[in-house]
């Protein structure tokens, strides 16, 4: 896991109105994958799969064009169920798409696989249980969280409480804008970073409701955030690097262990792989992906930038699905 690593990818388009396929060659075999990395690329319209390898190296898997979203700001694996969620942040809208065999979307048709949501979506994300979703919504002078109850089948409808992801409760946040946001994978707290730099924990209680804890962190330049498998750590990207912070059970972080870890410039998505052995953080203007191995502690080792396509706003979400 902390052997250094190069990639290549040589891509031939195959055009289908959803998906495009990504043919790689490579003089060794990939290592068995263990989960999927998606990153969504805005100018395009599209969602690229890596599949993350036992190694923790990233393989394209496929290209797939979002048929329906217009800006994809950020995107959501449920974590239960096969399935994601990806926001349009131009339409104000929730698009659902079903995670099938080797990682591939297939999307869920329009009529029933979209919910409205308030303006501007810029952050999803899914409760441990598969049972809410937090809606980060930056609209100036009414930012705010908007919860959902999450459904199986991924279809996406404002009536039926069962089966549909249904609009139950709107936190407001006031002047601060949201940039990102996380749950906790032990379904007690959901974790918002805002435009002044600061993280703010929220527990979840009965119905997803959110509650302040009165615990926040302040981190100069942050971008998004991310939280282990087990719930024990904290990820942060920033303009200074990434940061770990402990997580008690109160849900508090801990002050910042170390020095941040340096990734390329423009650091703009963070996730941890299924394994909780690797970090990523993609980076908006140099065409990598910042790959680190997780020691003892939580604690960060650099090892080889992953090359990649140059993403613009590459948003990333990390799914165990394969």
């Amino acid at each position: 896991m902390i052997m250094t690593r190069t990639f290549t990818t040589a891509l031939a388009l195959v055009c289908t109105p959803l998906l495009v396929t990504a043919c790689g060659s490579s003089k060794t075999t990939p290592a068995p994958t263990v989960g999927h990395a998606y990153m969504v690329n805005i100018p395009n319209k599209s969602i690229y799969n890596y599949n993350i390898g036992s190694d923790g190296s990233l393989n394209l898997n496929t290209t797939q064009i979002l048929p329906f979203a217009s800006y994809s700001f950020a995107i959501a694996v449920d974590p239960v169920n096969p399935q994601i969620f990806v926001t349009d942040t131009t339409r104000g809208f929730i698009y659902a798409y079903a995670i099938t065999s080797g990682g591939v979307l297939s999307s869920i048709p329009l009529i029933t696989n979209t919910m409205p949501t308030g303006s501007s979506p810029v952050a999803i994300a899914v409760d441990s249980s598969a049972q809410y979703a937090y809606v980060a919504n930056a609209v100036s002078g009414s930012n705010s969280i908007n919860e959902y109850l999450v459904g199986s089948t991924g279809v996406l409808s404002p009536v039926d409480n069962s089966n549909y992801l249904v609009s139950v409760n709107t936190l407001s946040l006031g002047s601060a804008t949201p940039n990102a946001i996380v749950t906790d994978p032990r379904g007690q707290y959901v974790y918002v970073l805002t435009n002044n730099n600061t993280i703010t924990t929220y527990q979840i209680g009965t119905n997803g409701a959110l509650t302040a804890t009165g615990s926040s962190t302040s981190i100069e330049g942050a971008s998004s955030l991310t939280i282990d498998p087990n719930g024990q750590y904290m990820y942060v990207a920033a303009s200074a690097g990434v940061y770990e912070y402990a997580i008690a059970t109160s849900g508090a972080l801990s002050s910042a262990i170390g020095s941040a870890a340096q990734t390329g410039t423009a650091p703009f998505a963070i996730g941890v792989d299924p394994t909780d052995e690797n970090v990523y953080v993609t980076n908006s203007t140099s065409g990598t992906t910042a790959h680190f191995t997780i020691g003892s502690g939580g604690v960060l080792t650099a090892q080889t930038a992953i090359s990649m396509p140059v993403l613009a706003l590459p948003a990333m979400a990390i799914s165990g699905h394969l």
